[in-house]
């Protein structure tokens, strides 16, 4: 009995002691490898119908929002969205993972930029469904921290980046002011106080309308270029609401008449006071910030088709030149404050070397001249 008592208490210190072994060995929470899930539904990218960005510090919140099968932004403008960012914004969201829980405990939000003071607040609707609502902050080893409402746990995300979700808001926005093809055009037409300008498209080339005031040195490949600025036109970005544009009905306009759809009429407001300007579309309610160079092209300046003037007085003709311009030279040559003192090197009214050749021939032009000035009835001439 006493043998029994002995193997027991034996048996008992054995499996402390190996309790305390695994006590001590035993991985902390950070650094274990679970095995994680998403804490979030499955977000199938056809079936997201509304995006929600708040970003951190004054920028506004951006609400992207799908109707009709298009992509519109709400907020903090109105107007058609990026197609092509919300796909690829899209695209992540569908492919992001939990990989792993970074984080425990809320005392590590700040340090990994999930609290409301450094993230970037996300939501993501399924109609009124909201199947994701997410802190997302800072870059970590093989993927983005991101906590989640009501959660202190931050997960390991892969498949998100960060830097989608902070683009300024005129990034969400389709800047495309037009977007035409050329050989479509039928005719493209300015219309401003200096008058109306039409010119018809012939293939390559442009034919200016009989109506057309006259232009001198119509340059028809200048015509061309202002019109392939013209229609592919893309904002830099969107007028402030309560802005001062001077844009009406009034506006100098440029239209663009086309055979596979309707016209398109862009009419040109004032500077913004930087490098750009006010332009909007009939029948838009958008105002549009364009570059001034490209735009400005829309309030018609007709010097913008002409040929330039050919410098006053042409082309120099170069037979004169080699008579006329070496004279002042040579008469330094030839002693009369030429190089040297009065006819050497370095004296008053020296000038550079002359060729021999050419030196040559001013000698006996000035002694033709001279023969002529002292000729018969000349000063100096001989009596006959």
């Amino acid at each position: 009995m006493e043998g029994n008592n002995r193997l027991f208490i034996a048996l008992g210190a054995l499996i402390a002691l190996a309790g305390g072994v695994w006590y001590v060995n035993r991985e902390k929470p950070s650094e274990r490898q679970e095995r994680v899930t998403d804490p979030w539904t499955a977000i199938v990218r056809d079936q997201v119908s509304r995006i929600v960005m708040d970003p951190v510090g004054d920028a506004p919140e951006v609400q992207l929002e799908k109707r009709d099968n298009k992509w519109f932004m709400n907020a903090p403008g109105r107007g058609p969205a990026d197609e092509t960012q919300v796909t690829s914004l899209l695209s992540s969201l569908s492919d992001m993972h939990a990989s792993s829980i970074a984080a425990y405990e809320s005392a590590s939000h700040a340090a990994m930029e999930v609290d409301a003071a450094h993230a970037t607040h996300l939501q993501v609707f399924r109609g009124a469904t909201r199947v994701f609502d997410g802190w997302v902050g800072k870059d970590l080893d093989g993927g983005t921290a991101v906590r989640f409402e009501g959660s202190p746990r931050v997960f390991r995300v892969t498949g998100l980046e960060r830097f989608r979700l902070q683009n300024a808001p005129r990034e969400w926005r389709n800047r495309q002011i037009t977007n035409l093809e050329r050989t479509h055009v039928r005719y493209v037409q300015w219309q401003s106080p200096a008058g109306t300008y039409r010119f018809d498209r012939s293939n390559d080339t442009w034919t200016a309308a009989t109506s057309n005031p006259p232009i001198e040195r119509l340059d028809t490949a200048r015509v061309n270029q202002l019109v392939t600025n013209l229609i592919a036109l893309n904002a830099t970005d969107f007028a402030a609401d309560g802005a001062e544009t001077t844009l009406s009905a009034q506006s100098p306009s440029f239209t663009i008449d086309v055979d596979n759809g309707p016209q398109v009429v862009l009419r040109v407001g004032s500077n913004t006071g930087d490098d750009g300007i006010f332009v909007k579309k009939d029948g838009d309610d958008t105002v549009f910030i364009a570059a001034r160079s490209g735009a400005s092209a829309i309030g018609f300046d007709v010097t913008a088709v002409q040929t330039p003037i050919p410098p006053e007085g042409g082309a120099v003709d170069a037979s004169a030149a080699a008579i006329e311009v070496p004279v002042p030279s040579a008469m330094g040559a030839m002693g009369m404050g030429g190089p040297g003192g009065p006819g050497g090197p370095g004296g008053p009214g020296g000038s550079p070397q002359i060729p021999p050749d050419l030196m040559r021939q001013i000698q006996a032009q000035i002694a033709a001249q001279a023969g002529r000035a002292g000729g018969p009835g000349g000063p100096g001439g001989g009596a006959h």
